[in-house]
């Protein structure tokens, strides 16, 4: 099959990617709202202080394009131990809220206890107890920056929404495009990079997992950061040059 597909058809095999359905009405939204964020950037261009959420669990984390293994046996004859890649059914794992500045700096990881869901409330407290102090200690008065988030529940809800009115610079639910974690540099590239050094191995409990992270999250350097964040403008642009639609 392999000369077959190299030789025969002079093409390449290449592994299907996983990509989130877009609506033709959410593209009209992603087009629109990218063209209104551009508009913002270009007119002033500020530090943008960039924020998700992400669940990790004990178990290694699996890429199906890199993890192989190569063998001369059947597959049937190889050790499970080299073939598998074992998980657990229902693996225990932690909640975690991270910041990233458009200018290299890192806000400290900040972990939700387990059981806790992610609502109003919690997130309101987070954005009190760690995003606004920390903002404050790295960039003075909360308006020299400007806080993301994407459309999730608790960030658009009237609380928050006020709540952020009230004490920082953000971009309000109206602007940010629905839709798209392919604009968040946590999305498509940060929590990748922790992940894969965190989860390069299972953890036998939660508080490894947890200091695995704070140590993969440690280890990002600002020179990456910054680059990774330089490319919000141009996939802004790349949105809009596909009509909303996806560009990856």
């Amino acid at each position: 099959m392999q000369r077959l597909v190299k030789y025969d058809l002079k093409a390449t095999s290449r592994a299907r990617m996983k990509r989130l359905l877009i609506f033709e009405r959410v593209k009209v939204l992603r087009r629109e709202r990218s063209k209104c964020l551009l508009s913002v950037l270009k007119k002033k261009n500020p530090v943008i202080v960039f924020s998700d959420e992400k669940h990790f669990t004990i178990d290694s984390a699996t890429n199906s394009r890199t993890d192989r293994f190569i063998s001369p046996l059947k597959t049937k004859d190889v050790p499970e131990n080299i073939k598998c890649k074992f998980t657990s059914k229902h693996p225990a794992g932690i909640m975690r809220f991270g910041a990233v500045a458009s200018n290299g700096l890192k806000m400290p990881p900040v972990f939700i206890k387990s059981g806790v869901k992610m609502i109003t409330d919690v997130y309101v407290d987070i954005l009190k107890k760690h995003v606004l102090p920390w903002v404050k200690a790295n960039f003075g008065a909360p308006q020299n920056v400007v806080f993301q988030q994407d459309g999730a529940p608790c960030h658009t809800s009237n609380r928050t929404q006020t709540w952020l009115k009230e004490n920082m610079n953000f971009w309000p639910k109206v602007i940010w495009p629905p839709s798209s974690p392919d604009l968040n540099p946590l999305d498509y590239s940060i929590w990748a990079f922790v992940q894969a050094k965190a989860c390069e191995s299972s953890h036998r409990s939660v508080d490894s997992l947890k200091a695995s992270i704070i140590k993969a999250w440690a280890s990002m350097s600002e020179t990456y950061v910054t680059k990774v964040c330089s490319r919000f403008r141009s996939r802004l642009e790349k949105v809009i040059e596909n009509e909303g639609g996806h560009f990856e």
